[in-house]
């Protein structure tokens, strides 16, 4: 392929910008002068296809010396990538009178493939003769490493751009014009990327009322890359395209590109979060002003939670009270059958209720009715105990005087009963003698 390039050059005309030179032995010398003493390798190929000169830079390139090149006209082809080989000879049809340049792989010597720079142009001399093609190879492998890497790094990021759930939009210029839009983000605010493009990003997603100190503040943005909002996550509220406003989390950075400052922003829309946060606001403060003393167990009986109800209950402060067993409550005086039984229905799964005998701080005793209940993960596992506890200390001491009294008033009446008995017997017998006496009169 070479040698037929050759055979075409050697009939054309003699160009305008021809290489002039006094003799060939002057051209080769100014070669060897200037070709070692620069880093890449500097060639001229005879018209016969042979290697008239071959800078030694060929070695570090290519791996094997300028002898081997000169001495075996078809090694280079050789070497050339077989991938690439119809490009190559492609490039060599094209050849003209300016520089042409093409990239392709070649194998060095150690067996590694190496990315070269090839331009080359024809050489002819003052009488317009064809004297083959000189110019130069550069080894350009960490260039195209770098390019390449370059090339991911921006796919990776197209594609956690489109894929990430959370609106991810950039924004840049003193009206804060939209750069960068993503999928989420259109399906968040209800702008398509092409609607969106362009737009200034606070007439996108945020409330009328905002638009005016937003302006202001992307103006200030775009001269010094700083701003209110520039490197913290701020929850605010935002407006979809039609009209719903809705809480968002945002978290904006600085990046400057091509000398402009840019805001990159990650938007989560934070709806369900509200509400969650919400109906769990409401649980706490049940459970905070519950009557009921509550504690939460994990499933090892380690307390992590308990309302301020227990506190008061129990004398100890919060600090000496979690990671405890609440069995540093016992008194001794529940029966250790109760608590197998409460066990017992744990394990299974069930809920279990009665009474423990417990002991403050102080010392003091007191009586709890108490459900423990079981708290399960969506799989099914128990991972947490909650107990509802009420001190019935009180109802227990009331409940025994009324029995003390029941019992008290029991005996009164069968005392009553039995005198109210022994009257009526006496009367009975009295009557009885009286009737006998008037009859033996």
């Amino acid at each position: 392929a070479t040698n037929s390039q050759d055979e075409r050059h050697k009939t054309k005309p003699s160009p305008r910008n021809v290489e002039t030179s006094t003799g060939l032995q002057d051209i080769e010398t100014e070669y060897g002068l200037l070709a070692e003493n620069v880093s890449n390798c500097v060639f001229w190929i005879q018209p016969n296809g042979r290697f008239r000169y071959l800078a030694s830079a060929c070695v570090k390139i290519f791996g094997h010396q300028r002898e081997e090149f000169i001495s075996d006209p078809k090694l280079f082809s050789r070497l050339i990538h077989p991938e690439d080989r119809d490009l190559y000879l492609k490039y060599l049809d094209s050849l003209n009178t300016d520089d042409n340049e093409i990239e392709f792989r070649i194998r060095h010597k150690d067996g590694r493939l190496r990315w070269i720079s090839h331009r080359c142009k024809p050489l002819y001399d003052q009488d317009g003769i064809y004297r083959g093609m000189h110019g130069v190879i550069r080894d350009i492998t960490t260039y195209k490493h770098l390019l390449q890497e370059l090339r991911d790094s921006e796919e990776r990021f197209r594609v956690a751009a489109e894929n990430i759930r959370d609106a991810f939009i950039m924004a840049c210029g003193e009206e804060g014009r939209v750069v960068l839009w993503n999928p989420a983000a259109s399906a968040m605010f209800g702008y398509s990327k092409e609607e969106a493009l362009g737009q200034p990003i606070h007439a996108l997603i945020a409330p009328p009322r905002f638009h005016q100190k937003a302006a202001i503040g992307m103006k200030h943005f775009a001269k010094t890359g700083e701003g209110a909002v520039i490197a913290r996550t701020l929850e605010l509220p935002a407006m979809r395209r039609n009209g719903e406003e809705f809480p968002i989390e945002l978290s904006l950075s600085a990046t400057q590109l091509n000398k402009q400052w840019h805001a990159a922003g990650v938007i989560r829309d934070i709806t369900e979060r509200k509400q969650t946060e919400d109906q769990l606001r409401k649980l706490a403060q049940v459970v905070e002003q519950s009557p009921e003393s509550i504690v939460i167990t994990n499933k090892d009986a380690e307390i992590e939670y308990v309302n301020k109800v227990f506190i008061r209950n129990t004398g100890y402060d919060l600090e000496e009270i979690i990671g405890q067993n609440p069995r540093f409550l016992k008194s001794g005086k529940t029966p250790q059958q109760t608590y197998k039984k409460c066990w017992e229905a744990l394990v299974r799964g069930d809920s279990w209720k009665g009474e423990f005998v417990n002991k403050r701080k102080d010392g003091s005793e007191f009586v709890e009715f108490a459900i423990i209940t079981p708290i399960r993960q969506p799989d099914g596992n128990i991972n947490h105990y909650v107990a509802v506890k009420e001190d019935i200390t009180e109802k227990k001491r009331i409940g025994l005087e009324l029995d003390s009294y029941r019992h008290h008033l029991e005996e009164l009446v069968a005392n009553r009963t039995a005198e109210l008995e022994t009257a009526r017997k006496l009367a009975e017998a009295a009557n009885q003698a009286k009737s006998s006496f008037l009859a033996n009169m």
